[in-house]
């Protein structure tokens, strides 16, 4: 693994100069390289991500794009532990069918503590809202009719295509998921059914597990990945990228 690390770490230092960020969804087509761009620097980026989803098991999928998400790092590489709260601190890296590295912020925590939607394992009279488990999925889109905030979504399930994911619940209702209920999950073999890639805040639904991103980050994914029904997902805890020591590639913006 540190060999794994070490080698993206020296291709992540190629784009030291590049930008973090996307541009306003309205200024331009997230599929062409930005004015100043090399062709040369994208395909470093891309080079960099996918040998890193290669390394957790991702492997590209010809005409398919890829998604790593980042928990507890956000797009200008800062690390932080990862706490319930309504914010996009984590980070999206989209990898496209045509090799192309595209970074976006979201969020991959829950934005509640408790919610009536979700089961309540404990028994002490509140919903315990689920957090998706680090892993490897596969995310559908689901039909038009079921757009939230009038913008598209995706059903993330197993890489088999089936619902019911491992993941810890919130069980003491603070801001923080503990080991203690991590491994109580565990025991329990509790699984999240209907986490969604969707809009999060305000015309939407609570994040309660679901990978959430604001309107402008679901309309330059949906542009990503467009023409497919679905796309692979990684999903990665941050620290576990060697010590805290490689920070998210700067990648250039989609336009």
């Amino acid at each position: 693994m540190r060999l794994v690390v070490a080698a993206l770490a020296a291709a992540f230092a190629v784009l030291a100069g590049a930008t973090v960020g996307c541009a306003p969804a309205d200024e331009s087509d997230p599929s062409e390289p930005g004015e100043g761009e090399s062709v040369a620097a994208l395909s470093e980026a891309y080079t960099a991500w996918s040998a890193l989803a290669d390394s957790r098991g991702l492997r590209a999928t010809p005409g398919r794009a890829r998604v790593i998400g980042l928990r507890g790092q956000d797009t200008a590489g800062r690390l932080h532990d990862t706490r319930v709260a309504r914010v996009f601190d984590d980070a999206l890296v989209v990898l496209t069918a045509d090799g192309r590295a595209v970074t976006l912020a979201a969020s991959t925590h829950p934005w509640e503590t408790s919610s009536p939607h979700s089961p309540d394992v404990d028994g002490d009279g509140a919903g315990d809202v689920g957090m998706l488990a680090p892993g490897r999925y596969l995310a559908v889109a689901r039909p038009a009719s079921r757009d939230i905030a009038g913008l598209p979504t995706w059903h993330v399930l197993t890489t088999g295509a089936v619902d019911g994911l491992p993941g810890a619940r919130n069980t003491d209702h603070d801001a923080v998921y503990s080991d203690a209920e991590r491994a109580a999950s565990s025991r329990r073999g509790d699984k999240l059914t209907a986490i969604l890639f969707h809009k999060g805040g305000e015309g939407a639904p609570a994040a309660i597990g679901c990978q959430v991103l604001d309107a402008a980050g679901v309309k330059k994914l949906a542009a990503l990945v467009a023409g497919r029904d679905r796309f692979d997902y990684l999903l990665i805890d941050a620290a576990t990228l060697g010590d805290g020591a490689v920070a998210l590639p700067k990648l250039p913006p989609p336009g």
